[in-house]
């Protein structure tokens, strides 16, 4: 039900990407944090994703930080649903030099979600119109910067010449 784009990126693309919403203000939190003003940085792209590793991230405006609605898991963390929190749940995507293979990662966004009532009743409950055209404007950024590949997925043009070079592709998310 939810919206997505695939892509295949290596660190430096993914520096580039972000500093679009760098520039619109977003925050990031990195999966399993406690989501509080000061747990929100970008410290967390300042390295590469670890060989093998996998690295979840929410995005979402400063003003619904207050507003995400999360529990506690003992011994994981925090878990935020993306499905029905304003967030974006960006899945990194990375280069293994190891294996020469570029890992795909995506962009996901729920814009509506089914919510039960205090009666019980069920609802559909449509996301604040802003975070769905954070959505769209991350989204147009990629489809015009980056290559499109017979599997649907973007390319970012760090990776784009890896692939060029011989690099194979994982299957995509």
């Amino acid at each position: 039900m939810g919206r997505r784009v695939g892509f295949y990126m290596t660190y430096e693309d993914e520096q580039e990407f972000l500093r679009h919403p760098r520039l619109a203000g977003i925050k990031m939190l990195h999966e399993g944090v406690r989501p509080d003003k000061d747990s929100f940085a970008y410290e967390m792209f300042s390295e590469r994703i670890p060989e093998g590793g996998y690295s979840g991230v929410l995005m979402c405006e400063a003003s619904s930080i207050d507003n995400l609605r999360y529990r506690e898991i003992p011994g994981r963390g925090y878990y935020i649903s993306s499905t029905t929190n304003p967030v974006i749940e960006l899945s990194r995507a990375f280069y293994n030099p190891s294996t020469n293979r570029l890992i795909s990662g995506r962009l996901w966004f729920e814009p509506k979600y089914w919510d039960k009532t205090e009666s019980g009743e069920d609802v559909l409950v449509t996301k604040d119109k802003s975070i769905e055209k954070l959505y769209e404007s991350l989204t147009a950024w990629l489809h015009k910067q980056y290559t499109r590949l017979p599997n649907d997925n973007l390319i970012g043009p760090y990776a784009h010449e890896l692939l060029k070079a011989g690099a194979a592709l994982s299957p995509a998310m």
